[in-house]
């Protein structure tokens, strides 16, 4: 990884932590998708990965891992479209899992946050 994001933002990209974005409406169950950005480096990459995923219905919670460049997305039965949004941002995004989660983990995804709990985060089932 760089020193400085790639973007005209010059943040340290060393510095960013993960970020858990809300999405209120996947309380419900579903999966948690995986994917690795290999052009993801800075705050300005997780914006464009926000607005390309901020349509989609049923609403997503987005896991942001800036420094290891992964981005765990809380969805529902919509993982084609989110797929599709993934790949159309041109960051490099590869889903490497999906897999099923149920509403506890999502809880506690919110509840905690995963600003301390990257190494941990909650189980999926």
């Amino acid at each position: 990884m760089t020193e400085q994001c790639c973007a005209s933002c010059n943040s340290d990209a060393r510095d960013n932590t993960p970020q858990i974005s809300d999405g209120t409406s996947v309380v419900q169950g579903g999966y948690v998708s995986e994917y690795h950005v290999s052009r993801m480096d800075c705050p300005s990459e997780e914006g464009v990965i926000r607005m390309a995923l901020d349509s989609v219905e049923p609403k997503v919670t987005l896991e942001f891992d800036t420094p290891n460049r992964i981005v765990r997305i809380f969805h529902g039965d919509n993982a084609d479209v989110i797929e599709e949004r993934m790949h159309s941002v041109g960051l490099g995004a590869t889903l490497e899992i999906t897999s099923p989660v149920d509403s506890d983990a999502i809880a506690q995804a919110h509840e905690e946050g995963w600003q301390t709990n990257v190494k941990n985060p909650p189980k999926t089932t």
